[in-house]
C-alpha cells in the first residue's frame, strides 16, 4: 500500500504540472491510482468505465514495452477503428469514459500499468472540447507574445491573448459545474 501512496502523489504532482492533460481534461479532481497487473495469460474483455468515475480514464504504463509481449490498451472508436497502446514506462494515454476498450492478453512478462479517473470542471463534452483547443491556442500565443502594458480598453481588445484568456474565462464562468 504504501508503494501504491508514492505512486500516486508522484504522479498526481506531476500531472498538476502537465498542460497537456490539464488542457484535454479541464481536471476538477482526479481519483486515487489502481496499480494493475497483468500476467502471461491474463487479459481485460471489452468494457467501458462506470461513467460515475469521471469524465476521462488514464492509463499509465509502468513497464517497459520490452518486458512483456502482449498486453495492449486496445480503444475502439467505432466504424472498425481499434488503436492499440502499448508506451514506454512512465508515458500516459487519457482518452473519455465512455469509450470501449480492452487489454489484450499477455503471452509472456508482466504488465504494470496504474489507472485513474478525472472529473473534469465542464460538464458539456462538446465545451471541453472547444476549452481544450483554447487552452492550446492560448499556449502558442503565450510562446510568441511580447508582453505590452496595456492601459485602455481598446487596445487590449486588439490583444489576441488577453481576448483568448477572456474566452476561456467566459467559458468556464458559464459552463463550469
Amino acid at each position: 500500500i504504501e508503494i501504491s501512496k508514492e505512486i500516486n502523489n508522484y504522479i498526481m504532482s506531476s500531472l498538476d504540472r502537465d498542460s497537456k492533460f490539464l488542457n484535454f481534461t479541464s481536471a476538477s479532481e482526479s481519483s486515487l491510482n489502481i496499480i494493475s497487473k497483468t500476467e502471461s495469460g491474463d487479459y481485460y474483455n471489452p468494457h467501458s468505465d462506470n461513467w460515475a468515475n469521471g469524465d476521462y480514464s488514464t492509463t499509465i504504463f509502468l513497464s517497459n514495452p520490452e518486458d512483456y509481449i502482449g498486453g495492449e490498451l486496445s480503444l475502439y472508436f467505432g466504424n472498425d477503428e481499434e488503436k492499440k497502446v502499448k508506451l514506454d514506462a512512465g508515458w500516459a494515454i487519457t482518452y473519455q469514459t465512455g469509450i470501449l476498450h480492452r487489454v489484450n492478453k499477455v503471452i509472456s512478462g508482466i504488465r504494470h500499468v496504474s489507472v485513474f479517473w478525472t472529473h473534469s470542471k465542464i460538464k458539456d463534452s462538446n465545451i471541453r472540447n472547444i476549452n481544450s483547443q483554447l487552452s492550446n491556442l492560448i499556449e502558442i500565443l503565450e510562446k510568441n507574445h511580447t508582453p505590452i502594458h496595456i492601459h485602455d480598453f481598446e487596445s487590449c481588445l486588439e490583444d489576441p491573448l488577453f481576448v483568448a484568456r477572456n474566452l476561456q474565462n467566459e467559458i468556464c464562468r458559464i459552463y463550469s459545474k
